[in-house]
């Protein structure tokens, strides 16, 4: 007959303060970065960042207004698009939002 096997113990509670405080300090440089580094939307960004715009300001999800597609998955336009609702720029808030998703 087989054992079933024995849960492990918990970790230390440093362990947990010390993995929290490297995420809090991950999350610090990054927003760091995104705050002093001037970007603009190119790419693939571009067409993300434009399609959430058109989605908030229109209801339409497309690149360039007149001609919707679906070339691009629309989970993170819309999400995107609710960040704009935040009365900042709108590419700082898409910048801090993709600090702290990623």
């Amino acid at each position: 007959m087989s054992s079933l096997p024995q849960p492990q113990e918990r970790p230390p509670a440093w362990f947990s303060y010390s993995v929290l405080a490297v995420t809090l300090l991950a999350l610090a440089l990054r927003l760091a970065a995104v705050l002093t580094i001037p970007t603009q939307p190119v790419s693939d960004f571009w067409s993300l960042f434009t399609r959430a715009a058109n989605l908030h300001d229109f209801g339409t999800y497309e690149a360039i207004p007149g001609r919707p597609d679906a070339s691009f998955p629309p989970l993170y336009p819309i999400l995107l698009s609710g960040s704009f609702a935040i009365p900042l720029d709108r590419l700082l808030t898409s910048k801090v939002l993709n600090a702290i998703l990623v």
